[in-house]
């Protein structure tokens, strides 16, 4: 898994995963996600397009750092969904409390529509 991080705006923090997200190598997942609470931006969109497997035990993580963002009135978003993924995410309902949104200008019109 690599992750790396890039600004689309000021407050618009795009983290872009690459490769699986599974049981073996949660908590580097787990330990990226949650240093980004410290991050001063407020909106954090997670790209999932180049993720070819995710676990169950990341989906927990992200269910929960999800509640730690609400609470800091910040927003977390998914990006690019597709295949085995987005199937999870529609399984399992996280596409009931995450809003998957196509690319990032899908995530600017939706930043309009619903602004922090």
């Amino acid at each position: 898994m690599n992750i790396s991080f890039r600004n689309i705006e000021e407050n618009i923090l795009i983290v872009d995963i690459m490769g699986k997200i599974k049981t073996s190598n949660f908590k580097e997942f787990k330990d990226t996600l949650f240093e980004m609470l410290k991050r001063d931006e407020n909106v954090l969109a997670l790209n999932l397009e180049n993720i070819s497997q995710i676990d169950s035990t990341p989906i927990g993580i992200l269910v929960n750092f999800k509640k730690k963002m609400d609470s800091m009135n910040k927003m977390v978003c998914i990006l690019n969904a597709c295949g085995i993924v987005l199937e999870t995410f529609t399984i399992s309902s996280l596409d009931k409390i995450f809003p998957m949104l196509n690319g990032e200008s899908e995530l600017l019109e939706y930043l309009k529509d619903n602004p922090m």
